[in-house]
């Protein structure tokens, strides 16, 4: 049994004399949590390679969506045709912008 294993075990109340008796089952014992420990240590380490795995191709994703899709806004005429038809009318003429920009950019 190594030294740390028996470090653990005295400190978890067992006496040195008693380790002859109990030895091979907490060093079993003791091997069988390290390879839990390993094994979800793996997992979390795939799960953070996966989440920036993810994380990047989203950054991509995003930067061709801008790069593909420059923003359209409302040409001149545009804009004067919406003032000269909705003067007097504020809220339609911020639905037909809306419409407007929608059309344009999607």
């Amino acid at each position: 049994m190594n030294e740390r294993i028996k470090e653990l075990v005295v400190k978890a109340g067992f006496f040195p004399s008693e380790l002859t008796q109990v030895g091979p089952s907490v060093e079993k014992f003791v091997e069988l949590i390290a390879a839990e420990e390993r094994e979800a240590c793996a997992r979390c380490k795939d799960l953070e390679e996966q989440a920036y795995d993810l994380l990047g191709k989203l950054k991509v994703a995003n930067l061709k969506w801008s790069v593909a899709h420059p923003w359209v806004g409302l040409t001149n005429q545009e804009v004067a045709d919406l003032d000269s038809w909705y003067h007097a009318d504020n809220w339609r003429l911020i639905k037909e912008t809306e419409a407007k920009l929608k059309e344009k950019n999607t």
